[in-house]
């Protein structure tokens, strides 16, 4: 490991390089190339290193990449460990993660059920994976399939021993309040799920402060509650303070930068602001196109949206331009 962590940081250095600097991206990449290069005799320290290296790669938005990584270290884990060793369970549950926000919510229950299984298997292991974040988990894989019955019985069952819990789990709280939201939301109750977004939001600055990806996380999802609710102005601000940090913080080529803009660009359309609409949507769409497989239902959702939007200007345009005739 003092080997590998060595060799890594020697690549930062210019003048063992001739080089500028590398960026964390390209930091990581070294990394995965070193990990592919030098541990494969080394299992469980390719495993601890696979593991470490996917969530960096899924906060950059590099969501493929951090999937095959955790997807080779499961494949090690399953031909070296018991099939009901903890560290699976951990790993399984990362994976799942993952594959939901990829939009993939069925692999993903089964790999929640497959880690709550082995979770079950070791309660007091503290290798093993808190069992109310694997649960609320499995509650938004549901409801990633529609299953909205069943999600909701899940995540309302789960939020009561969240609330009940000593010490209290803020950020667990949180977590599965947002899921329950979401739910709600696709219910179309949304005056139920409002309170659970600003539950979220509050919990989220108090834990992170201002400045924080969760926190502008949070502002977006209550935003659009706000703007579901016709709270219009309400929402814009809350819009464009939570894309405006995570400008700063992601840059604006990152997946969830795109999907926010996308929802923005649904309150510009209501608010009648059809040209920051528009410009809107064309970045949020760049993004994908960049971002995710060609055919993804995202990049159709997208061109849809953004073909509705420009017909709706053009239309605009003739309604401004005609002549005006007296009668």
């Amino acid at each position: 490991m003092t080997e590998f962590l060595a060799g890594l940081l020697a690549s930062t250095d210019p003048y063992q390089t001739g080089g500028a600097p590398p960026s964390v991206r390209a930091l990581l990449d070294r990394g995965a190339a070193r990990v592919d290069s030098a541990m494969r005799d080394r299992p469980a320290l390719r495993v601890r290193l696979l593991g470490a290296m996917a969530p960096a790669y899924f906060g950059l938005g590099e969501w493929e990449r951090a999937r095959r990584l955790m997807e080779e270290a499961i494949a090690i884990q399953r031909a070296t460990l018991d099939p009901d060793d903890p560290g699976l369970a951990t790993s399984l549950g990362y994976l799942a993660q993952v594959r939901l926000v990829q939009g993939d919510a069925a692999p993903a229950e089964s790999l929640y059920r497959a880690a709550l299984a082995i979770r079950r298997a070791h309660p007091r292991s503290p290798d093993a994976p808190d069992s109310a974040r694997l649960l609320s988990g499995l509650g938004a894989s549901l409801q990633g399939q529609g299953r909205l019955a069943e999600a909701e019985a899940v995540l309302r069952t789960l939020l009561r021993l969240e609330r009940a819990r000593v010490p209290a789990d803020s950020l667990g709280i949180a977590q599965v309040a947002r899921n329950l939201a979401h739910v709600l939301r696709d219910r179309g109750d949304h005056a139920a799920a409002a309170p659970l977004y600003a539950e979220t939001h509050r919990l989220h600055r108090a834990a992170f402060g201002d400045e924080h990806p969760e926190t502008a996380n949070s502002a977006v999802n209550l935003a659009a509650a706000h703007m579901r609710l016709g709270a219009l102005a309400e929402a814009e601000r809350l819009y464009r303070a939570a894309l405006a940090t995570k400008h700063r913080l992601l840059g604006r080529r990152h997946p969830d930068v795109a999907v926010d803009e996308v929802g923005f660009a649904e309150l510009l359309v209501r608010r009648g602001a059809l040209a920051e609409a528009e410009s809107t949507l064309a970045a949020a769409l760049a993004t994908h196109r960049e971002t995710l497989p060609p055919g993804h239902g995202q990049i159709a959702h997208d061109l849809r949206r953004l073909e509705e939007v420009r017909r709706a200007r053009a239309a605009e345009r003739r309604i401004v331009g005609a002549p005006i005739v007296e009668r």
